[in-house]
């Protein structure tokens, strides 16, 4: 319970410390009228459906010295999406498609996961999603302009991750023995649209605090209270962002991956997505499941620090989610 307070404690003060960070943007009135009229579930399986990449470029090898791993640099193209592929390509290798959370500022957490997998025989690609790390615009936080109060522009790079991912796994596939996909976040919501939608879905998914109902979290989060108060200003109302986002709900959706190769980590202190709403993908999908005493951020100060700290307990999640994606 310790673990739990604590948790959502420093996700609030977390989450007040980015809202200044945040975009102030504003929905064109008529754009606002267009996207009203649009079908955004046929174009959400249309991006889903993205074929694997004209070619991957990959760069020369760099060393990551926070973890002892070397990684490549990757481009995708023709979209030119980025990412870091970590270990070396095998078609007896299975790979892991790795998604960060919205805000991710740096790679931190995802070099720790990276090496966790890789020390596990898995081959990990990192994407960077549309406007962070590498990716970000200058002078804006990362991530800012991925979510805002401009509904066309959230949806567009809502709809250019998820075909990103898709093309993504697509070239893992074909270069490896087999794919998973792993999300946390905003990350953990692709990962979980790619198993539903996808035409040739992963083997195995694991979501880490998947943002399951997008609306929820945009309207109750105090995570995104300033994009909240932005769509309130115009006359937005929740019902129409429930509506917007529908096609994004997880629990609408079923996946195309059996149950059992589903691990769904639910912190209990989570202060971006309502723990009910992660029990009711559980109980809706019948996956795997496992609840942490932690909060949204801090779940992952152990892979930080635990191994230098002798912190073991708080990486059991971590350790089990690793083992589980090696199968």
């Amino acid at each position: 319970m310790i673990g739990t307070a604590l948790g959502s404690l420093f996700d609030l003060c977390i989450f007040r410390r980015v809202q200044p960070r945040l975009l102030d943007r504003r929905t064109p009135p008529e754009e606002l009228a267009a996207l009203r009229r649009r079908d955004v579930a046929a174009e959400l399986r249309s991006a889903a459906a993205a074929p694997a990449p004209d070619s991957v470029t990959l760069g020369e090898e760099l060393a990551d010295s926070r973890v002892g791993l070397t990684y490549r640099p990757a481009i995708l193209a023709p979209s030119g999406a980025t990412g870091r592929l970590y270990g070396n390509i095998e078609r007896g290798r299975p790979g892991v498609l790795l998604l960060h959370g919205w805000l991710q500022p740096s790679y931190l957490t995802l070099s720790e996961t990276a090496a966790l997998l890789s020390r596990r025989g898995l081959l990990v690609l990192v994407l960077e999603l549309p406007h962070h790390l590498s990716r970000r615009p200058p002078g804006e936080a990362h991530g800012a302009r991925f979510v805002s109060g401009d509904l066309g522009l959230t949806l567009a790079a809502f709809l250019q991750a998820l075909g990103e991912a898709a093309a993504a796994a697509a070239w893992l596939r074909d270069n490896t023995s087999g794919v998973c996909t792993a999300g946390f976040s905003l990350g953990g919501l692709l990962a979980g649209l790619h198993a539903c939608l996808a035409q040739e879905p992963p083997e195995r998914v694991l979501l880490v605090a998947p943002a399951a109902r997008p609306a929820e979290t945009l309207l109750r989060s105090s995570l995104a209270a300033r994009i909240s108060r932005s769509l309130s200003a115009q006359g937005v109302a929740p019902g129409e962002i429930r509506h917007f986002l529908a096609p994004f709900d997880l629990t609408r959706l079923r996946p195309r991956v059996p149950p059992p190769d589903i691990l769904l980590i639910a912190p209990r202190g989570d202060r971006a997505v309502p723990l009910s709403v992660m029990r009711g993908l559980r109980d809706g999908w019948g996956c795997r499941w496992r609840e942490v005493s932690a909060g949204h951020l801090s779940l992952w100060l152990p892979l930080l620090a635990g191994e230098r700290l002798g912190i073991g307990r708080g990486l059991s999640w971590c350790r089990k989610a690793a083992d589980f994606l090696a199968g």
